[in-house]
């Protein structure tokens, strides 16, 4: 992505970022929307999948799926994704859609998704390639509507020529994005993901499974191997895998878990990181869980994968050190080198409550640390 804009999506009534980079750390204070993009952005990943917008809410505490009565279910599914809207206004969200799009950084093509409420009619309708549906879409949506017993209101979702419509009846009419773009999204808490003998299954005995070795040696150098195995403290009968690590000029295998939450998380994130070449990782509160002195040395690994894999990186931080620790990695290359690479984008609440994003590129870093900035 070249540039990125959102609107109306949760904290944000029109946000536009340009001059995206390789690597894009967001920063700013509190409830100025820094985790709001990142999902953002995983939506529009995810080619404006259904299911991925359902994560978000689950994410959140917000999950859709309801044992309730029809009415009942529609009712609180509604407010689930009403939630996703700037400022809840139900009107609004009829007629002005969430919207996110974005600039290919070659062909320069811009492709957009959005997302509104739409109301409909129980009907059955045949579209212009011959298949049935059961609904008939209204033309014209308003408050009058939910006044009207006949009418019912769904979810559309556009994302380029493509077009998706969830029912809040009680139907589950899957219709799952094709061809979306690879990405991962680690989580703020997301030490020990419970997708990692996945991802790590897909790039075992590759010629990329010497990085979560390089990864795991910024805290512990003596780590020679890796693996996924059965866990044998699990109750019961789990077929659960945990990581084991075997030292150098040692044949006992160590359980990763018992070896601190910094270790885990470096896993993580490099995990997602390779299972995401051509696509984009996603990192809330890069520091999580990371001690400011190997924040330098993971920086390093990721800016190399970002290269190496062709991966776009979104990372929020409340802490200026890792603000530092990137400043750092740009100080090691030649300046004009890292233009491209590395961005920084500063998001504040104007005062006419308003959200923006002030860009801060290679060359600036030193300016946003000692200008003294607040990004706690």
């Amino acid at each position: 992505m070249k540039s990125l804009e959102v609107k109306k999506y949760k904290n944000f009534e029109h946000l536009t970022l340009n001059d995206l980079a390789n690597i894009n750390l967001i920063v700013g204070k509190n409830n100025v929307g820094k985790s709001a993009l990142l999902e953002a952005v995983s939506i529009f990943a995810s080619n404006g999948d259904l299911e991925q917008v359902k994560a978000v809410l689950a994410s959140r505490g917000e999950g859709v799926g309801f044992s309730s009565s029809v009415e009942k279910s529609a009712e609180k599914e509604m407010e689930r994704f009403l939630s996703l809207y700037h400022q809840w206004n139900v009107p609004d969200f009829l007629n002005h859609p969430i919207e996110i799009s974005a600039n290919e950084k070659l062909s320069g093509r811009k492709t957009k998704f959005s997302m509104r409420l739409a109301g409909y009619i129980k009907s059955l309708e045949t579209d212009s390639q011959g298949f049935e549906r059961p609904y008939k879409l209204l033309e014209d949506n308003n408050e009058a509507m939910f006044e009207n017993p006949d009418i019912h209101i769904g979810l559309l979702l556009n994302y380029d020529e493509r077009k998706t419509f969830y029912m809040f009846n009680g139907e589950r009419k899957r219709n799952p994005a094709e061809g979306s773009n690879a990405f991962e999204y680690v989580r703020t808490n997301q030490i020990m993901g419970d997708k990692n003998p996945k991802l790590y299954d897909k790039i075992a005995l590759t010629p990329n499974e010497k990085y979560i070795i390089k990864a795991l040696q910024i805290i512990e150098p003596q780590i020679e191997n890796i693996n996924f195995l059965k866990d044998d403290k699990a109750p019961g009968q789990s077929d659960e895998r945990v990581p084991f690590v075997v030292f150098n000029n040692s044949s006992k295998r160590y359980r990763l878990s018992a070896m601190g939450d910094g270790i885990n998380r470096i896993l993580t994130i490099i995990l997602a990181m390779l299972n995401c070449e051509n696509g984009v990782l996603l990192i809330d509160e890069f520091e999580n869980g990371l001690h400011y002195s190997v924040q330098y040395q993971l920086w390093k690994v990721i800016n190399d994968l970002s290269t190496k894999l062709n991966v776009q990186v979104f990372a929020t931080t409340h802490s200026m050190d890792t603000l530092r620790s990137l400043s750092e990695l740009i100080n090691d290359y030649p300046i004009e080198e890292m233009q491209d690479k590395v961005a920084c984008y500063y998001l504040q609440r104007t005062q006419t409550n308003e959200i923006k994003g002030y860009r801060y590129s290679a060359d600036n870093f030193e300016f946003l640390i000692n200008k003294g900035e607040d990004i706690r």
